[in-house]
């Protein structure tokens, strides 16, 4: 017990009656808490519980949203592996490309510089073309103008060379008149004995008939000598003259380099026009 002394049993027993009416009251108030404490924690479940189903819904909805997003991942990682190796594939060709590409461009680049040396010759091929064209248009005007001097210089000499042809031929025909006279007067009646001579005596009788007659109307032979002599003289001189003439003329110009070939016979050369004209001379212009 408490191990406390008591007086009296009335004393102990009053003591025992107040002590039973604390613990009655102790009990109530015991059993009044318990009550409240079991209605509280009454709700108190209910709340959890409804609180677990919730979060058990909410985990059951964030697992099917895990899976979702797992698969999702999944499929992620299948593209994106898919990609990279198509990405591989097309960064290896376009790097092929590329290395092709930049093979074609130094190829370019090596074409281009050739062909800008080419042209750079071409260009200096071209000015020196045109340079020695001009060079050359300037010799073929002045050849032209050569020519055009030279044609009428060749005419003039044509002309002269048929002038001394003719006057070739008049001092035969008088050196023949003067033999023949020379022959009348030594007496010798003959045939003639030179071949100047036979070719007089030769000649068609109407030259025969013009001598004859020529010779009758002189009357004197001594005076018709001195007259052929005389004729020969002028004649030699007209010769010489034209001579001197034609001489300087049948010499090419220092600045001609081809020369016109003349034939040794008295005939004149025959000189074509064809080589140059005068009137259709058309210079070249630049």
């Amino acid at each position: 017990m408490t191990g406390k002394t008591f007086t009296d049993i009335h004393e102990e027993l009053a003591y025992y009656k107040a002590h039973a009416k604390n613990l009655e009251l102790e009990l109530e108030d015991t059993r009044a808490s318990l009550e409240e404490f079991q209605l509280t924690s009454r709700e108190l479940e209910e709340d959890l519980e409804r609180e677990l189903d919730s979060v058990e819904k909410r985990c059951r909805d964030l697992r099917a949203k895990n899976e979702s997003l797992k698969n999702e991942i999944d499929e992620w990682k299948q593209k994106f592996y898919q990609s990279k190796q198509e990405s591989n594939v097309n960064q290896t060709q376009m790097q092929r490309e590329l290395d092709s590409l930049r093979a074609l461009r130094d190829k370019y680049a090596e074409t281009t510089r050739n062909l800008e040396l080419e042209n750079d010759d071409l260009e200096r091929t071209e000015r020196a073309s045109r340079t020695t064209l001009q060079d050359l248009e300037l010799k073929y005007n002045k050849a032209i103008e050569r020519g055009a001097l030279l044609e009428e210089e060749l005419e003039g000499k044509a002309q002269l060379i048929v002038q001394v042809q003719r006057l070739k031929d008049d001092l035969r025909d008088a050196n023949i008149e003067l033999a023949v006279l020379k022959n009348k007067q030594d007496g010798d009646l003959g045939p003639p004995s030179t071949p100047a001579v036979q070719r007089h005596y030769s000649r068609p009788p109407s030259a025969m008939s013009i001598d004859s007659s020529s010779g009758v109307a002189t009357a004197n032979p001594v005076r018709m000598v001195q007259e052929m002599v005389g004729r020969v003289k002028s004649l030699e001189a007209r010769l010489v003259s034209c001579r001197s003439l034609v001489t300087p003329l049948l010499a090419p110009p220092p600045s001609y380099s081809t020369t016109v070939p003349y034939p040794a016979s008295p005939s004149p050369p025959l000189i074509t026009k064809d080589m140059f004209r005068t009137k259709s001379v058309r210079r070249v212009r630049g």
